[in-house]
């Protein structure tokens, strides 16, 4: 069974690919630092799935998740 978004963890993510697993590792990172996190990729690759993981792995996760689709503002 699928994690809701609601749930997903960075730790919940796996991969056995070398750059993915190291994007992991960044993520980790930013979820545990106070900056502001902007992910950048093309349609479909997993942003919104990996924000979501960098949220709900951070101190902020009991907070609301607001993301932002810049591609939808033209």
């Amino acid at each position: 069974m699928q994690e809701p978004l609601s749930r997903l963890r960075i730790e919940d993510l796996t991969t056995s690919n070398d750059g993915m697993a190291r994007c992991l590792q960044l993520a980790a990172l930013a979820a545990k630092s106070e900056v502001p996190v902007v992910l950048l990729g093309e349609t479909g690759t997993g942003k919104t799935l990996l924000a979501h993981a960098i949220h709900n792995s951070s101190a902020r996760a009991a907070r609301p998740f607001i993301a932002f689709n810049a591609s939808a503002i033209s």
